[in-house]
């Protein structure tokens, strides 16, 4: 065994909470203005209860990108002995995005 299924899930839960029913966006993003109208009105109204900005468009091969990084730094490492191989986000059913390990 490598790593426990209930300290993965844990780790996971720690880079994907905030994530579901989030508006998420580049940093620096003009939509990043939405942050004044979401304080000024309640998020119910708005829509937007959550912003997340990122460093780069929130495409899905971006935030497979984005969360393989965010999960290879909590378990990644030498201590645990794991290394993340791959991130695959779903659009769909059908379409996904894979970010995957470059080989060593």
């Amino acid at each position: 065994m490598v790593i426990d299924f209930s300290d993965l899930k844990k780790e996971m839960e720690s880079v994907f909470e905030g994530y579901d029913h989030a508006f998420v966006i580049e940093r620096g993003d003009p939509f990043g203005d939405l942050r004044a109208l979401n304080e000024n009105y309640p998020p119910k109204t708005t829509g937007l209860s959550r912003i997340i900005e990122i460093e780069e468009p929130p495409t899905a091969e971006n935030l497979a990108r984005h969360w393989f990084r965010k999960l290879e730094f909590r378990i990644g490492n030498e201590d645990t002995h794991c290394r993340v191989v791959s991130v695959t986000v779903y659009e769909s059913p059908t379409t996904s995005a894979k970010y995957e390990r470059k080989s060593d």
